[in-house]
């Protein structure tokens, strides 16, 4: 930040602050959740849109990074992506939430193109594709915990 200074480069951490542009971007990944939630909830979207929540571990890892003051010098394992400590974290939480959001929109949009021959109701479907999607989370959770377990 204090290079951005020095060479005149206006970031928006530069012209707020650290802290309080880790505060936004904590807000902002916290109403991008809200706003789908609160759409869903209204029945502007189907429950299919709800696949976002796969998203939300790598959301609360992005809170977890953000709301702590940046390190002074890069940990050991993270010297690659140094100079842009918490977009590396955002990044990471974007691509998947992101690309769920557009899987959602997609599905959603298909769903209702052809609700009439539906054998189902959109929701329902929504509620299957979660499930599904818990039950492999679920199941990679556990192989991961067998395949930790023995390399210890």
């Amino acid at each position: 930040m204090n290079d951005d200074k020095k060479k005149g480069v206006g970031t928006f951490p530069v012209r707020v602050g650290q802290t309080f542009a880790r505060y936004v971007n904590i807000l902002s990944i916290v109403v991008a959740y809200g706003v789908i939630f609160y759409l869903v909830a209204t029945g502007y979207f189907s429950t299919l849109m709800l696949l976002i929540v796969f998203a939300l571990q790598r959301a609360m890892y992005a809170v977890a990074v953000l709301s702590k003051p940046r390190p002074e010098g890069p940990p050991v394992g993270f010297e690659a992506f140094w100079p842009m400590w918490f977009s590396g974290f955002c990044f990471y939480h974007n691509r998947m939430f992101g690309g769920l959001f557009i899987l959602g929109i997609f599905l959603d949009t298909v769903a209702r193109k052809f609700e009439t021959s539906l054998p189902i109701e959109i929701n329902w479907l929504g509620a299957i594709a979660i499930g599904i999607g818990l039950v492999y989370a679920g199941v990679q959770m556990l192989m991961a915990k067998s395949k930790a377990k023995q390399t210890a």
